[in-house]
């Protein structure tokens, strides 16, 4: 397998191990191999959001369970 290939597959790799999805994956390598750098980034960064935008409603969720906690200890229902 040549450098390029190597490099092709560890990329591959790592945008699904970070949930990028396949037609995403696609762009990327298309905008990548075209050296159409800004594209490319802008795919990067466009699923970095997504991925924040995720951890963020996770947070306000459990922001909610604590403020539930919180409200339960305060009436005694929770030691």
């Amino acid at each position: 397998m040549g450098k390029f290939q190597e490099i092709k597959q560890e990329t591959v790799m790592a945008l699904q191990d970070a949930g990028m999805d396949d037609a995403h994956i696609e762009q990327f390598l298309k905008a990548a191999g075209d050296k159409q750098w800004d594209k490319a980034k802008y795919i990067l960064a466009a699923h970095r959001s997504r991925l924040l935008s995720q951890v963020h409603e996770g947070q306000d969720k459990i922001y909610c369970l604590d403020f539930i906690t919180r409200k339960l200890k305060a009436e005694k229902h929770f030691k």
